[in-house]
């Protein structure tokens, strides 16, 4: 895996970005958290080569994770509109994304 990549912008443009939820995601993307993600895919790819049984880990690991700090920064109320704000950017933006991040790896050059 080349690098995990986001929202399309340059790393400029996505941290200065109007949105503050477009800043938010750029500065996790900045953190050392996306290089972590990478190093870690590319180990588990080495270890087993199944790339499905890790997705699929890496989404319930998201899920989980995701979860446990809405459990402790929202009200019980908050949660199923949580879950369906999750679910609808799911479905809007996934395969959007992937295929944005697929094509953004053909424009690079070989390393």
């Amino acid at each position: 895996m080349s690098k995990i990549m986001h929202s399309g912008l340059s790393e400029v443009d996505a941290l200065t970005h109007e949105d503050p939820y477009v800043r938010c995601l750029a500065r996790i993307a900045c953190s050392d958290l996306a290089a972590r993600m990478a190093d870690f895919v590319n180990d588990e790819l080495s270890r087993h080569g199944n790339p499905m049984m890790l997705l699929v880990s890496l989404m319930r690991f998201q899920i989980q994770t995701h979860a446990s700090v809405a459990a402790n920064v929202i009200a019980e109320p908050g949660i199923p509109t949580l879950v369906n704000i999750y679910v609808n950017e799911l479905e809007r933006d996934y395969q959007k994304h992937a295929q944005r991040t697929r094509e953004q790896l053909q424009r690079e050059p070989a390393l």
